[in-house]
């Protein structure tokens, strides 16, 4: 990543092999209790590399040890690094995809895999001009539901407020600053104040990550 700069998406691919023991000391001792309370292998993954991922790029951001970088959270559970409020951040992830963006200004991500949902959640949650765009079509509705989901999930982890907040708005009014990427296997979405040809995109995968890490341990 040589041309890694502030403004960057990161996606990250997980796979279902056993943890590698080093990328503990990524987690501090209250994440490490979080971790060992987690069940499944897929959470347990989730949880872990959202952190890996935001120390270890963070690091090279702000030039610091990434062992150093404390993660807290606003009461509404927006993350952040502690002493480096300047470097913003949003995580997301869905099943085996993990989403991380970082910029200079507020931000928020959203992403989710390609599945079918329980569309009656737009009724709840969703305006009449979002429910017509989702339901006036069948054969497109499980996808305008994503679509609509990713933006304004985007849109609340940009202000930092709860999932409560989801039917407080209509995504329609917030185009100029929405971006919406529709890939093979994941919808995403971010709103943010930039323009999208600022941000560098990045789709990693699990085993060449770690692999990456492990050297760069090594050469520390």
């Amino acid at each position: 990543m040589k041309d890694w700069k502030i403004n960057s998406i990161i996606t990250l691919e997980i796979t279902d092999s056993e943890i590698k023991e080093f990328l503990y000391d990524y987690l501090s001792e209250s994440e490490k209790n979080d971790f060992d309370k987690m069940e499944s292998l897929l959470r347990k993954k989730q949880f872990l590399y959202s952190r890996v991922l935001l120390k270890y790029f963070g690091s090279k951001l702000l030039n610091v040890d990434p062992y150093t970088l404390i993660i807290d959270k606003e009461k509404n559970g927006k993350p952040y690094f502690i002493d480096y409020r300047d470097l913003h951040f949003s995580l997301s992830h869905s099943d085996k995809i993990i989403a991380l963006v970082f910029s200079d200004e507020l931000i928020g991500i959203d992403i989710e895999v390609k599945k079918k949902r329980k569309l009656s959640v737009a009724k709840k949650f969703f305006s009449k001009s979002e429910q017509n765009y989702i339901f006036q079509d069948e054969s497109f509705a499980n996808q305008r539901f994503l679509e609509i989901w990713t933006k304004k999930e985007a849109y609340i982890k940009y202000l930092g407020e709860s999932i409560a907040y989801l039917n407080n708005f209509c995504v329609f009014d917030l185009k100029e600053n929405l971006f919406f990427s529709e890939e093979a296997d994941y919808i995403l979405s971010i709103y943010t104040k930039k323009q999208k040809n600022d941000f560098g995109f990045y789709r990693l995968n699990e085993v060449e990550y770690v692999k990456k890490i492990k050297e760069k341990n090594k050469l520390d």
